[in-house]
């Protein structure tokens, strides 16, 4: 799976797979039109909110406002990826990154 990508021009582009080695088959390609990200709005100690992907390569992006100092955690409950994984971070307001979970686990 290659995760989503903004293609930067108009334009025929292409996909290259190579095989490893000497490796042969075959493979089925599917290329997805991502949707923007999901989004919704919670507080610290607010309610849980939920939030639906359609496609793969989508991402669900929760916001909530928070104070210098505030110490935070966050939980995951209800997933329904299957047998896939979600990574999840948290991003300070410039948009770089807090701290993250690499692996949060198909539900």
């Amino acid at each position: 799976f290659f995760d989503t990508v903004v293609l930067p021009v108009d334009g025929t582009y292409t996909l290259l797979l190579n095989p490893d080695g000497a490796s042969v088959g075959q493979v089925a390609a599917q290329v997805h039109l991502v949707p923007p990200d999901a989004t919704a709005s919670t507080s610290p100690g607010g309610a849980a909110v939920t939030l639906t992907t359609t496609v793969p390569g989508q991402n669900s992006v929760v916001s909530f406002a928070g104070t210098a100092g505030q110490r935070v955690s966050v939980q995951l409950t209800g997933g329904t990826y299957g047998t896939y994984n979600a990574s999840g971070v948290i991003r300070k307001p410039d948009g770089s990154s807090l701290t993250g979970s690499a692996y949060c686990g198909a539900s």
